[in-house]
């Protein structure tokens, strides 16, 4: 099964039109992550276990680091793949970084997105599907799209 939408929502919404009443489902997914899919299948009459195969952490690198690579005009763009490479970027750049202009940012769905406009970034580029392969070709059809001007 492929859901119609690449979201948690897509998932649950794919799931509905099976008969899920009394399954046994194993959830691997991030150790922080929305509880869409778990609840979704739950009301749907699912037995739900959720595992945690992975957690995203903060890489450790320095603000300032960073930094250099923009102000040394290496970064055109920024892209975050979940709320929590966002988040973890924020926490390394600090409440008080302000994205200069010439630095885009490409989210891979509509979820991330929300998240970096929460955290007071500008999104640029987004794309459907919301998989790598979509983001990577929104980034360079944003940018062929420049060069074509």
């Amino acid at each position: 099964m492929v859901p119609g939408k690449y979201i948690s929502e897509g998932v649950v919404e794919a799931l509905s039109k099976e008969n899920m009443k009394g399954a046994k489902v194993l959830v691997p997914r991030a150790e922080i992550a929305r509880d869409v899919i778990p609840a979704g299948l739950v009301k749907q009459g699912a037995a739900v276990d959720v595992v945690p195969a992975y957690r995203t952490i903060n890489s450790g690198r320095q603000a300032a680091e960073l930094l250099r690579y923009v102000d040394d005009g290496r970064v055109d763009v920024i892209t975050f793949t979940s709320p929590s490479t966002v988040k973890n970027f924020m926490e390394i750049m600090g409440d008080d970084f302000v994205l200069p202009e010439h630095v885009k940012i490409a989210c891979i769905g509509p979820v991330t997105r929300e998240e970096a406009v929460r955290a007071g970034l500008r999104v640029d580029i987004m794309q459907e599907p919301y998989v790598i392969a979509g983001l990577v070709g929104a980034i360079i059809a944003y940018y062929s799209r420049l060069s074509d001007v």
